[in-house]
């Protein structure tokens, strides 16, 4: 077999399992010749096929025809009585007999090739003459053929592909699967979507792609005010750079964006409003009071203030604990809201403006300043 090229993909993900390329044996002259003349039998015997569905479609056309005229019924009535069978199948589950079969193929001598109806085929007949026994074999053995063939069918759905012209025909494929699943569910629901692909990483084959039904890629150009080959071209330079090192940087600055980020978005999405922003210096009165709403599990050690005056190392914990779950937005109840209100009524009675919010300070205040020019 002919050594291969190895993706770029896979190269990059060593650890993981690989899809294996198909063994496909050398034909000789004899087998080539028996090969086009199964196939022309093959294309005979699918328009007989063919020809006989079409007359039976017929004939039942003219029945749901003569029944809804004969009990004065609608047609589409008749027909959908005829046809409430559920054509949805289930997954095949991991049987005994499959994980047999699957062994079996793994077992076969180097460079044969068998298919799915002779391995089928040859387990049916070695359980009727008795020389396979299911009953016999124990839960440990039983547990270990599951488990592979279990672990097979993972890898050939998520493995890397093995080569890159395996990888670039896989993502050709799916996309061009989900362009056509997006035009069906519009001619099914009215909904509208669109779809982006590219590749992870510059030394991959793949393509961008962009799908949409309904004529969805026009929301880029009206409504962003970008076209649609510009969106694609920075979408691939954003996705091959994306993995270069930590994809969670550690500075400063971009400790501050993440945890800024964290909380607005938790922020709005509380709130279930998509405009409103964070207010670190009056947290108290224009979130909780105004909006019912705290951060939950904020350590105590911590002030809530602006970005800016946090250290890195400060940073980092909050980035943390917000990513886990550990700080959230919460509703506040009824009587916490309550408390809080009667507080800042006393505070608000006792300032000698009403109101609670401070105005920013100079930053040079206290300091003297030179004369007007």
């Amino acid at each position: 077999m002919a050594r291969t090229t190895v993706s770029a993909h896979a190269a990059r993900n060593p650890s993981r399992k690989v899809q294996t390329s198909r063994y496909r044996p050398s034909r000789s002259a004899a087998a080539r010749a028996s090969d086009a003349l199964r196939l022309a039998t093959m294309r005979s015997r699918r328009l007989d096929f063919n020809a006989a569905i079409n007359a039976e479609f017929a004939s039942r056309n003219a029945a749901i025809t003569r029944i809804a005229k004969d009990f004065k019924r609608p047609e589409s009535y008749i027909r959908g009585l005829l046809t409430s069978v559920s054509q949805f199948k289930t997954q095949r589950r991991p049987s005994l007999r499959r994980a047999i079969i699957h062994q079996r193929w793994l077992d076969r001598p180097e460079g044969e090739t068998k298919t799915l109806k002779e391995l089928q085929d040859e387990l049916k007949e070695d359980i009727a003459d008795g020389t396979v026994v299911l009953e016999d074999i124990d839960t440990k053995e039983r547990k270990r053929l599951i488990d592979q063939l279990t672990e097979h069918r993972t890898t050939k759905r998520k493995g890397v592909r093995g080569t890159t012209k395996a990888a670039q025909l896989d993502a050709r494929l799916t996309a061009k699967k989900m362009g056509e699943g997006l035009e069906d569910l519009r001619e099914r629901t009215g909904d509208r979507g669109m779809v982006f692909i590219t590749r992870g990483s510059a030394d991959d084959p793949s393509l961008p792609f962009a799908a949409d039904s309904g004529g969805a890629l026009q929301f880029l150009s009206q409504v962003l005010g970008i076209t649609e080959y510009d969106f694609l071209r920075k979408f691939e330079l954003w996705s091959c750079t994306r993995d270069r090192g930590d994809q969670e940087k550690n500075g400063i600055n971009d400790v501050r964006k993440d945890v800024s980020r964290l909380i607005q978005d938790g922020l709005r999405k509380a709130t279930n409003n998509q405009t409103i922003t964070m207010e670190y210096v009056h947290y108290d009165v224009a979130i909780r009071e105004a909006k019912r709403v705290e951060l939950a599990g904020w350590p105590d050690d911590v002030e809530i203030t602006e970005r800016e005056h946090w250290s890195a190392e400060t940073g980092r914990r909050i980035r943390r604990m917000l990513q886990a779950g550990e700080i959230t937005w919460v509703s506040m109840t009824k009587d916490q809201h309550d408390e809080l209100v009667a507080e800042h009524d006393k505070l608000r009675a006792a300032s000698t403006t009403g109101s609670l919010r401070k105005r920013r300070q100079r930053s040079d205040k206290g300091k003297p300043r030179g004369p007007r020019k």
